[in-house]
């Protein structure tokens, strides 16, 4: 990106920055991850820089992006959710006339995945922890964050598939 166009975005993150998670706020109804739906926004816009620069009103795209984002990021969060109880469900068929009890959730993914992968699966999807959090709990960046959650989940989806 040229020198020109970097002070316009930096100038345009600068001003709208706080606008645009206060923005992702209303839609997603916690500040982390208002926080982490405006960095994402930036980041489109900053990648698709000469759409966002030629758009006639910039605060209004930053805004639908924003909505866009947020309501992606409620998918997904949605979407893990739904996979992690599941897998913790046992149907009635797999325990009727058996007289056992089913194994427990916590077993059945010791023998899924791994101890930093139950971790990661409980902060994300049980207690609502954002990638960001999360990023810096680990140390390690967001990016790598969610992508360490995507391979879990195609894992997990591959187990369940199998079974």
């Amino acid at each position: 990106m040229a020198p020109d166009n970097r002070a316009i975005f930096e100038s345009y993150y600068r001003q709208y920055y706080r606008q645009i998670v206060i923005h992702a706020y209303r839609f997603l109804q916690n500040w982390p991850m208002a926080n982490e739906a405006a960095q994402e926004t930036f980041l489109v816009a900053w990648r698709r820089f000469e759409v966002f620069r030629s758009s006639e009103n910039q605060v209004g795209w930053l805004k639908v992006t924003a909505k866009n984002v947020a309501l992606n990021m409620m998918a997904r969060a949605h979407r893990e959710q739904k996979l992690f109880i599941s897998m913790c469900e046992v149907p009635e068929s797999a325990v009727a006339g058996t007289g056992e009890l089913p194994v427990s959730a916590e077993l059945l993914f010791q023998n899924m995945m791994t101890e930093d992968e139950i971790h990661l699966l409980k902060r994300i999807v049980l207690e609502k922890a954002t990638y960001l959090e999360l990023a810096k709990e680990l140390n390690i960046s967001v990016w790598a964050c969610q992508k360490r959650m995507q391979r879990l989940l195609k894992k997990l989806k591959h187990s369940l598939d199998d079974g």
